[in-house]
């Protein structure tokens, strides 16, 4: 039933988490959604056996964090020339897979060894983590810039 509604979060702000980050950028989106992610995956704890606390919660992480994975790779198009997209989309493959095989394995370690709600704290923290790098790349004005110039090559293959 927990599993059930993080897809149900997910397909429900799929969409206008998409037309969000057409309108206002893709990027803020993105802070956004692993700002309050990394609060709600934090929270989690808090609703302890109360599953209706924990299936509110868990829609809203899936939703929130469900959609990194479109919008990382619409972000890198807006950013990349068109001939590096394929090797973006390879390594963010590369990089959901290998999340996806180290995540259930350092959870359950976490679990087993260090406390119950230690899944939790480790992926609000990771959330965190990836909030506060995005924060220190917005500000710093040469990754801004090549974001910039990357973005401009790609319009001008196209045209």
């Amino acid at each position: 039933m927990l599993l059930l509604s993080v897809g149900i979060g997910s397909l429900i702000l799929q969409l206008p988490l998409g037309a969000l980050s057409d309108k206002i950028g893709r990027k803020p989106v993105m802070l956004c959604c692993g700002t309050i992610g990394a609060l709600v995956f934090l929270a989690v704890p808090l609703a302890g056996g109360y599953v209706p606390g924990m299936l509110i919660a868990f829609a809203a992480a899936g939703g929130l964090v469900g959609s990194f994975y479109s919008l990382g790779l619409a972000y890198a198009a807006d950013c990349l020339p068109k001939q590096a997209l394929p090797t973006a989309n390879m390594i963010a493959s590369i990089h959901f897979s290998v999340g996806s095989i180290l995540g259930p394995y350092l959870g359950g370690m976490g679990i087993q060894h260090v406390a119950l709600p230690s899944m939790f704290y480790l992926l609000g923290g990771m959330f965190a983590l990836f909030v506060l790098s995005g924060v220190i790349a917005y500000r710093s004005p040469s990754v801004v810039q090549g974001a910039e110039a990357g973005a401009r090559r790609g319009s001008s293959l196209s045209n």
